[in-house]
């Protein structure tokens, strides 16, 4: 393992990259930005480019598909066909030198999870409802099945993930009160969620030498030159909407494809 002042995202320029979460655009981001301490952030440069994105995005749904009208039929239609593009991504990925390894980080390779998000909120305006009862359960099978050999695919695990972060968003979405709601609106959730990225944030604000891991850090590092690509606790992001998740920043040289 080299020492932690060669890491490759412990310099000024990856720091710089950091917070202007733009790590992730890069051919392989294991060897350029990638910083032990920081890896997670993947995910918040994903949210930025998708609110970047969004306007240019909702314009031609809501405007030219849907004529300045309420057409929920055809935004749903619309949305699905956008989700659709993340399974596509990560074929033409996969199965072709046309993109860096790194683009499996990119907001194309989650598209499916934002897709989800909006058509929630479509569903919403449109009074439909989902209760935890059946929301949960089937989210449970959805884990059940990633879990398996089954979700070591990218393509598979990126539509699971996608709909496992919508079954259990969709009961407090679609009008959930119960217990459910209870609980993911309790204190302790709630201060967890605010925490999240607290230490990121900490973290990405020291200069690269005061951001050198700790002895323990360290001593888990060296046991195994594949933590660089350890699971890792992330988000998975929609409109007005998190879910939290276990990702993997990938273990194919080939194909990051973190969920």
């Amino acid at each position: 393992m080299m020492p932690w002042m060669r890491m490759p995202g412990q310099t000024w320029a990856g720091l710089l990259r950091h917070l202007t979460l733009t790590q992730i655009y890069t051919d392989d981001v294991l060897t350029t930005y990638l910083h032990p301490g920081l890896s997670q952030m993947w995910s918040l440069a994903v949210e930025l480019s998708f609110y970047a994105v969004l306007p240019l995005l909702a314009y031609p749904l809501v405007t030219r598909l849907c004529g300045g009208h309420w057409r929920p039929g055809r935004l749903l239609a619309a949305l699905g066909v956008v989700g659709a593009l993340s399974p596509l991504w990560l074929l033409v990925l996969q199965g072709t030198d046309w993109l860096p390894n790194s683009a499996g980080m990119w907001l194309p390779a989650h598209l499916g999870a934002f897709a989800g998000g909006m058509a929630l909120a479509v569903l919403q305006t449109m009074g439909v409802r989902c209760r935890a009862a059946a929301a949960l359960p089937a989210s449970a099978l959805a884990y059940a099945v990633v879990a398996t050999p089954v979700g070591d695919q990218a393509v598979t695990k990126a539509v699971l993930y996608a709909l496992i972060a919508m079954l259990v968003l969709a009961p407090l979405a679609l009008g959930e009160r119960g217990w459910w709601a209870r609980l993911t609106s309790s204190a302790p959730l709630v201060w967890l969620g605010g925490i999240s990225y607290g230490d990121v944030g900490e973290r990405a604000s020291l200069p690269p030498r005061a951001a050198r891991p700790t002895t323990l850090e360290s001593d888990s590092r060296s046991e195994s030159d594949s933590s660089l690509c350890a699971p890792s606790t992330t988000t998975i992001s929609s409109t007005g909407e998190r879910a939290s998740a276990s990702s993997t920043a990938g273990r194919s040289s080939r194909c990051l494809t973190p969920p």
